[in-house]
């Protein structure tokens, strides 16, 4: 898809943020872990001089950034126990995406990081492949991985966030107008969609406790390990 949208054949691309790091590495900073203590924050960031400073990386890859929509916070499930200390990872097969900050998290708390596409996620897990994965919430209930996944540890280990980008060119083909009403609607959209993901994550937990999935919010140990790792 991104290679679509940067050669035209697809006008607007949305995907995960982390997948764009491999034309801007600097977009990789917004899923340091534990770098966003709160959403507002991310918001701020991503929406102020530094996040549109990453934006406008991008032209000179044939996109122009519309805005950061919300993937959402990363948490943990595996079938092994809920995650309360570090000690809680070690030794698992940690499915993770393609941040190396991630991986290089997973690793310094002793599991495996191994990558795998999302859709391939659901077998690994039920085949054993991989003992645990990291999705913002409501990845786990689209995908889900509740029928492979007992336990879900809401970490919030990293904020994920997702890109809106159209092709640079159709862009800038467009009349002053056009360009406007593109941009303000994207805006519209990105705010909306903020704004329901917020509102809709405790009912999506509470969809994922009654299909069976044990809930633990007790990770304080892990975001303080994971805290004294980076001083």
């Amino acid at each position: 898809m991104i290679d679509g949208a940067r050669s035209g054949i697809i006008d607007i691309v949305m995907t995960g943020l982390n997948n764009l790091t491999g034309l801007v590495p600097d977009a990789g900073a917004f899923e340091l872990p534990f770098m966003f203590p709160n959403r507002e924050l991310a918001y701020k960031v991503l929406d102020g001089e530094v996040g549109q400073g990453v934006s406008a990386q991008f032209t000179q890859h044939g996109l122009k950034m519309l805005g950061y929509p919300e993937n959402g916070y990363r948490n943990m499930t595996n079938n092994r126990g809920p995650i309360r200390v570090p000690a809680d990872v070690s030794g698992l097969n940690m499915c993770v995406n393609n941040s190396k900050a991630l991986n290089d998290m997973f690793a310094a708390l002793g599991a495996n990081p191994t990558q795998l596409p999302v859709a391939e996620l659901h077998t690994a897990l039920e085949t054993g492949v991989v003992d645990e994965q990291d999705h913002p919430i409501g990845i786990v209930l689209s995908f889900k991985f509740n029928e492979v996944q007992k336990n879900l540890s809401l970490t919030q280990h990293a904020y994920s966030a997702l890109a809106l980008a159209i092709n640079d060119a159709k862009f800038n083909g467009l009349t002053a107008d056009e360009q406007k009403v593109i941009v303000d609607v994207a805006a519209e959209a990105i705010a909306m969609q903020r704004k329901l993901a917020q509102e809709k994550e405790a009912s999506m937990i509470a969809e994922l406790q009654a299909a069976g999935m044990e809930v633990n919010t007790d990770v304080d140990a892990v975001v303080n390990a994971v805290l004294a790792t980076q001083k």
